[in-house]
């Protein structure tokens, strides 16, 4: 029996919290429950109460549990007709201009590999034939990941320029790319702005001192100036909260994080901009898979100090006029 890899327990005050990604369910433990959970002391648990952990997702019966209730959503997904909304990632590179302290790569170098061009059209046909076998499918939001996906820039012009000309039948159609905003020029904006991206998703981990700390070029130079710059050129052309702002706090960085929504408003751009908060966790030594990294329980279970900085910097940028967009990963 463990506990699972997509739990999390908060306590903070006199309240104690466990969620539950993969079910969605939250509960409130008291003390006693609470113990029993971080010390893995389950034979201490009434049984009624266990059955429920279980089914809620906070514990798993067996190792790797999780992995079947993943399966199943995935089928279910898969396999439905009556979902309208179809939402693909195209991981247009693994390769990255940065070397984030926190990525889960580590210290090994990004692997140089690239979408290539040959790729377009077995992608639409995909995707025509989602649209071919469900009809009620009226919106597509295709998001551009990477890496960092604007080094691979050329496949994504292409690829809208391809797709846009051969969508089998009329749909709601709309972009979103999460990059690390230091390769931004014109051109790309106008491809932003003509091609209906509905977000562009930039990470800044505070002010420029700490910011830099944490998000430099591979040769260790600081990444703030470039991507602020880039940003109140984003926010120049484009409509009012189409540019979202992910802020990863650590014990290291949220106590400066209130100077960083300062720097926003002295140029005006609580209004423009969408924001939210991250959590970082420690970096693994090595990456085992490119989807998913296993993180020991007691990682995610953040001291209560933590919380409490979490809860009163969600407030103040509220308090300040951002719009702020809740983060669960």
């Amino acid at each position: 029996m463990n506990k699972s890899n997509y739990s999390l327990i908060l306590k903070f005050n006199e309240n104690i919290i466990a969620v539950s990604f993969l079910t969605g369910y939250i509960l409130k433990l008291n003390e006693g429950l609470y113990n029993k959970l971080v010390n893995n002391r389950f034979n201490e648990i009434e049984n009624k109460v266990l059955e429920r952990l279980i089914e809620y997702g906070i514990v798993e019966n067996e190792e790797g549990e999780h992995l079947n209730i993943i399966q199943k959503n995935f089928e279910r997904i898969k396999f439905s007709s009556n979902y309208k909304n179809l939402y693909i990632t195209l991981i247009t590179t693994y390769d990255c201009n940065f070397k984030c302290t926190y990525c889960y790569y580590g210290d090994h170098k990004p692997i140089k590999s690239y979408m290539q061009d040959n790729l377009i059209k077995p992608i639409t046909r995909f995707i025509n034939d989602r649209l071919k076998n469900n009809e009620n499918i009226d919106r597509i939001n295709i998001e551009f990941y990477g890496g960092e996906p604007l080094l691979n820039y050329k496949y994504i012009i292409k690829f809208i320029d391809f797709f846009e000309k051969h969508v089998s039948r009329e749909v709601s159609l709309s972009y979103s790319i999460t990059t690390n905003g230091s390769i931004l020029n014109n051109d790309i904006i106008n491809l932003f702005s003509l091609s209906n991206f509905n977000e562009i998703q930039i990470t800044i981990d505070g002010p420029p001192s700490i910011h830099d700390r944490f998000r430099m070029f591979r040769n260790g130079r600081g990444t703030f100036n470039t991507i602020f710059s880039n940003l109140l050129l984003l926010t120049d052309y484009l409509e009012n909260n189409k540019v979202f702002i992910r802020i990863n706090l650590s014990e290291d960085n949220i106590n400066n994080i209130s100077k960083l929504l300062d720097i926003f408003k002295e140029h005006n751009l609580e209004r423009k901009i969408g924001i939210g908060f991250g959590v970082i966790r420690e970096r693994r030594k090595r990456f085992d898979t490119n989807c998913y990294i296993n993180y020991p329980f007691n990682m995610i279970i953040y001291k209560p100090n933590f919380i409490e900085k979490y809860i009163d910097i969600v407030r103040e940028a509220i308090i300040k006029g951002f719009n702020f967009i809740p983060i669960l990963y």
